[in-house]
């Protein structure tokens, strides 16, 4: 909406947050990204709770990260992953390949994806 005066400044909608996943689906489809046979959807989990747009053509992994436990949608038409929080060790500014494998989240317990 235009605001063109103080007085034309609507009030916040509250709708309680949760994501629309479904405007991504719909870009992926309409665009026909046939390179790409995935989509990694990262979210907390909280949002619609039916797709308007189905996926076609792609597999599709949800991982709930940050507070979140589960999706909302009925149906999420791929796999659902949570990240479990790994402990932070304290090496200074030294990194190795060890730490960009198991530091930080981790997926690495995580059953692989047919």
């Amino acid at each position: 909406y235009k605001v063109k005066k103080l007085k034309d400044v609507q009030d916040r909608i509250s709708t309680g947050g949760g994501t629309e996943f479904s405007p991504v689906f719909e870009y992926l489809n309409n665009n026909k990204l046939k390179k790409y046979n995935m989509l990694i959807y990262f979210t907390d989990g909280k949002g619609e709770t039916e797709l308007k747009v189905k996926p076609k053509g792609y597999k599709v992994l949800w991982v709930i990260s940050g507070k979140g436990d589960k999706i909302s949608l009925k149906n999420p038409y791929g796999a659902v992953k949570k990240l479990s929080k790994v402990e932070e060790k304290n090496k200074g500014n030294v990194l190795d390949l060890k730490d960009v494998m198991y530091d930080g989240y981790s997926m690495n317990n995580q059953q692989p994806i047919l």
